[in-house]
């Protein structure tokens, strides 16, 4: 049996707002619990048997949205991303996808291999093996990459960090579809509300062009913004 009443969470959420507000509704270890008790039941079937640990804050001024760490998942009720939903239910309903989400890192991103992969491309080598190059162009394009990082260590910071970003991308888009598909109920359907509305909120691709002359603009903002787009 669950430690939460479920019934409980659909009334909190139903309630008028002077009754409670929203950050007491969010911040509540009612709705940690509602949430934990949510990973046991969809994941259990699938053998999955490590106790998910929750938390929600309400930091409106903390940029932060949502992260997990091993088998801990933080969500920032509080991000505007979340509060620009007018109604409570809405703001659950976004709540839930970003669980929904980092509850995907937990079951299917192997924090090994990514890390294993920062550890070779510190040393110069490519992990778990090199690609397979078939052309001229492709060999002399790697070769380009090892000079680069060898030359100045800021180099190999940069490189680092930008095989990081573009396998966080992939890696999200990876962790979407997994759950998207084999949780089509409450989680699959919240995800979905989550990953409509960024696509909702995404500028246009000549919008990101526009913006790479601006201040904090990048030609990198637009590839990655394609990247996610896909």
């Amino acid at each position: 049996m669950t430690r939460v009443d479920h019934k409980k969470i659909k009334q909190l959420i139903a309630q008028k707002r002077k009754t409670i507000n929203d950050r007491q509704f969010f911040k509540s270890r009612i709705l940690a619990g509602h949430f934990e008790d949510m990973a046991i039941a969809q994941t259990r079937r699938y053998g999955y048997s490590r106790r998910i640990k929750m938390r929600i804050v309400w930091e409106p001024k903390n940029g932060s949205l949502a992260y997990t760490q091993n088998e801990f998942i933080w969500i920032n009720a509080g991000h505007k991303f979340v509060t620009t939903k007018k109604s409570r239910q809405e703001r659950y309903d976004m709540v839930c996808g970003l669980f929904a989400h980092e509850l995907g890192h937990v079951l299917y991103t192997d924090f090994l291999a990514s890390q294993s992969h920062k550890n070779f491309l510190s040393t110069g080598r490519w992990y778990p093996e090199p690609p397979i190059l078939t052309t001229r162009d492709e060999r002399m394009n790697e070769a380009d990459i090892w000079v680069y990082a060898k030359a100045d260590p800021k180099h190999q910071l940069a490189l680092l960090r930008l095989t990081h970003e573009i396998n966080n991308i992939l890696e999200d888009g990876y962790v979407n579809t997994k759950i998207i598909n084999r949780y089509p109920g409450v989680l699959g359907q919240n995800l979905r509300f989550l990953v409509d509305y960024q696509y909702e909120l995404a500028p246009t691709l000549t919008e990101r062009i526009e913006n790479e002359e601006e201040p904090g603009g990048h030609i990198w903002m637009t590839i990655t913004g394609l990247l996610l787009a896909q």
